[in-house]
């Protein structure tokens, strides 16, 4: 596909990966009786997309508006805030993690890999980037 089908269906297709995600780290939750790290986990992923749009948004005004040589330098740039927001966010919950709760940096390190890094990797993978 190409055009908005294909953007459309990939954007569907990344919100039923994120739902998934969300509603899985729940029932996670629940199951082993630790929702009140669950959720302040769900709500710094929230505060991270939220701080990702804001930065994409006024992307798409620049991007739309810059001569065609500078695309390059923009896309680098809002890359590496939105770097810079997801580490942040991400060193905030770790603190937050392994200051309440002692277990092992294995289990982390597996988690780590198979629900955060492995969905970028596929999706990397589907796309053909």
């Amino acid at each position: 596909g190409s055009g908005i089908q294909f953007y459309l269906g990939t954007s569907v297709f990344i919100l039923v990966l994120y739902a998934f995600k969300i509603m899985l780290l729940r029932l996670l939750g629940h199951l082993f009786n630790i929702q009140k790290p669950i959720n302040e986990y769900v709500v710094i992923l929230y505060l991270s997309y939220f701080n990702a749009a804001i930065i994409f948004i006024p992307l798409l005004l620049v991007l739309s508006l810059v001569p065609a040589s500078l695309i390059n330098t923009w896309i680098i740039i809002s890359c590496v805030f939105v770097l810079l927001v997801f580490a942040m966010q991400f060193l905030r919950a770790s603190s937050t993690v392994l200051k309440s709760y002692q277990f092992s940096k294995f289990y982390l390190f597996i988690y780590l890999c198979t629900l955060e890094v492995g969905p970028i990797l596929i999706l990397i993978k589907l796309l053909g980037i």
